[in-house]
């Protein structure tokens, strides 16, 4: 599509900036909200799933829209990406138990990851490399303006309507990309050969990554056991057949000779390194900040909103100046190592910290995620020929999406053991026999800290003593889960580490002649 002249190029990517905006939005308007869910509909010990869900099946609809929309074309894959979304979205808002609404959820995960993945694709479509930095920032800060909208709208419907209407504030919005991409966005050539599809690499795939994905996600939670071993033990003999299915295929889903790429291979691992440690922010801010801080959905949401023009600005100056100068390497070690030092100083939040202070913190992560994420998706076509740019693109978001299944499951472990381990002792210090039935009960239902107005119910009618000793047992309630958090964001620093040491590696390739 690079004959197109730039006003035809330029309508294709605005058609594909509206669509990217409904998938993404829809994709980052829970992450305030979750707390108020869990609260309407029960089921905190699932609530890792409303994400994990999400991205397992984003995952594989990402890899296998990539590759065949390289040999089909994207228009078709779009326009099927856009309608699983507005329907999984409708039935998204129906739900009424937790398990539901995580099966739902999944169906959103199909729809989003066909469109984001073949958005950034689109860039590799229309643009020389050297072009693509400016346009590849541009994505990145719709992604970044849905980040922007989504949280700051999901808290306040929260704190002012129903949270069904979240998953339903957006349906117009997708009806309209849907007639919008249906009539702007190219149809692709007929090929001169079609290769025959490679159904044996989908099915092994599928079944491999969705093994693999839910072992992760469980490996936090449940303790070692037969049958926890026996998922693990299925996950890596269906991905050993994948691997000898793909090396005999005729046209493999993923041509395993594209690993042999330094940029191809660097980018990705990298990518899931960042996809691991941005997920400590993504969910547990706002964890923090209504539970530990006990702030309101709408102010966490302003929050993570700051977080997200700071990372719209830095996309937005990463992909010029690797318009401009044809560099990448330094820009994309730089952006990580920012993003270490952002996590590092938010593991030194506490109770008492002001929402501003919260969002200078999150502010620099944001700098070095917007740029981060530009570089990385970008240096992952360098090397792979034109017609693989959907098969690099979506890897690119294969690897994030497992770094991040990896890193809820792992952060969701660590936050679960530690709360429950340090309640425990709480329990065993504060609780005595003259302790209130009222205090004893706030020990076994601790989520209460995310519902705000029922901590206000039960503190309205108490007084004297009562009062002191209830607020008393609130507050160290805070400073625990404030505490395990922390440990969560160190945590997190530390894998963001091993991201900056491994991004040193990349090689820097020309673009001038690419």
């Amino acid at each position: 599509m690079q004959h197109l002249d730039l006003i035809e190029k330029k309508t294709i990517m605005f058609t594909v900036m509206a669509v990217l905006f409904f998938s993404a939005v829809n994709q980052t308007i829970v992450g305030t909200t979750l707390p108020t869910i869990v609260s309407s509909l029960g089921g905190m010990e699932y609530f890792n799933w409303v994400f994990t869900i999400f991205m397992l099946a984003s995952s594989i609809s990402s890899m296998l829209a990539g590759k065949l929309s390289d040999n089909y074309g994207r228009k078709p894959f779009f326009l099927i990406g856009i309608v699983t979304l507005i329907f999984a979205s409708l039935l998204c808002g129906f739900s009424q138990s937790m398990l539901q609404l995580i099966a739902f959820r999944g169906f959103q995960g199909v729809g989003a990851g066909i469109i984001i993945s073949l958005s950034f694709a689109s860039v590799g479509d229309l643009f020389h490399p050297k072009e693509r930095g400016k346009w590849q920032g541009w994505l990145t800060s719709v992604f970044g303006l849905s980040s922007l909208i989504g949280p700051t709208m999901g808290g306040y419907i929260v704190d002012h309507f129903d949270w069904h209407w979240v998953f339903w504030i957006f349906l117009p919005f997708g009806l309209v990309a849907f007639f919008v991409m249906l009539k702007y966005y190219p149809t692709k050539e007929e090929a001169s050969e079609k290769l025959p599809v490679d159904y044996p690499g989908i099915v092994t795939f599928t079944a491999a990554i969705s093994f693999l994905l839910y072992y992760l996600s469980i490996l936090g939670l449940e303790p070692p056991s037969l049958k926890r071993e026996s998922i693990l033990f299925f996950g890596v003999f269906l991905l050993t057949s994948f691997v000898f299915l793909e090396l005999k295929a005729k046209d493999p889903i993923i041509p395993l000779a594209l690993f042999k790429k330094n940029t191809f291979l660097v980018s990705n691992i990298v990518g899931f390194f960042l996809g691991m440690g941005m997920f400590g922010v993504v969910i547990y801010i706002p964890f923090f900040m209504q539970g530990a801080m006990q702030v309101s959905a709408t102010e966490s949401g302003i929050v993570m909103m700051s977080m997200t023009l700071s990372l719209v600005f830095a996309s937005t100056i990463g992909g010029n100046l690797i318009s401009k100068t044809g560099k990448y390497k330094l820009l994309g070690a730089g952006g990580i190592l920012v993003m270490v030092l952002g996590m590092f100083w938010m593991s030194r939040l506490h109770i008492d910290s002001s929402s501003w202070d919260t969002a200078l913190r999150v502010i620099l992560f944001g700098l070095g995620l917007g740029v981060s994420f530009t570089v990385f998706t970008l240096s992952v076509q360098f090397e792979v020929d034109k017609h693989q740019i959907g098969i690099a693109v979506s890897s690119a978001q294969l690897f994030r999406q497992l770094g991040g299944t990896v890193g809820v499951s792992l952060f969701g472990g660590i936050f679960g053991t530690l709360m429950n381990s340090r309640i425990q002792k709480l329990f065993q210090t504060m609780v005595s026999s003259n302790t209130s039935e009222v205090g004893r009960n706030l020990f076994l239902d601790s989520k209460i800290l995310l519902n705000h107005h029922a901590l206000q119910e039960i503190t309205n009618g108490l007084t004297g003593g009562l009062l002191q000793n209830v607020s008393k047992i609130i507050l160290a309630l805070r400073k625990n889960m404030g505490g395990v958090l922390d440990d969560v964001f160190l945590i997190s620093t530390g894998i963001l580490v091993l991201a900056f040491i491994i991004s040193v590696f990349l090689r820097e390739v020309s673009l001038e002649n690419n």
